[in-house]
């Protein structure tokens, strides 16, 4: 997630391929699952979008195809196959990246869920180790002084923390 909360997995999804979403021709739905605790993970918010369209494999000419949604305003998602995903994110993290972050594409077909790809994450802002909050632990604030006693107004550069 954009927040750094590693226990969120956020979802982003729309009708046909992921093409609309990764491409960026529709706001997509967004929903947020709260996974600090694996075993009763829940949906802590929703945000089904205006999907005007998608894009869908056109077995006629092995292609693709962009078509107007049938139901631009319909949840992309079932309540269950938000979790199904959300299950899959936390479990791939876990095994591929050592509980980190990771940026998963994946699909159902025919009600199965498929994971296409994963890789880390590399939009949340870097931490060093001593300021990352332990997954399902109380979260801490961390407040920058610099700006009131040195007059920075301007966020530092990663290699400017370094000094």
């Amino acid at each position: 997630p954009n927040n750094n909360c590693f226990d969120e997995v956020v979802i982003s999804s729309n009708f046909g391929l992921g093409e609309s979403v990764v491409s960026g021709i529709i706001t997509p739905d967004t929903y947020v699952v709260d996974r600090f605790d694996p075993s009763n993970m829940k949906v802590i918010s929703k945000k089904v979008a205006d999907k005007t369209s998608a894009i869908w494999l056109d077995e006629a000419s092995g292609g693709t195809r962009q078509d107007p949604n049938k139901s631009p305003t319909a949840q992309a998602l079932t309540d269950d196959e938000i979790m199904e995903v959300a299950r899959m994110v936390a479990d791939v993290e876990e095994q591929y990246f050592d509980g980190s972050p990771a940026d998963i594409e994946w699909a159902f077909h025919n009600n199965t869920l498929y994971l296409l790809q994963a890789r880390p994450v590399t939009a949340h802002v870097p931490l060093f180790p001593e300021m990352i909050t332990e997954r399902g632990k109380e979260k801490r604030l961390y407040l920058d002084l610099m700006v009131m006693t040195q007059g920075f107004s301007d966020p530092l550069s990663t290699l400017g923390l370094d000094i």
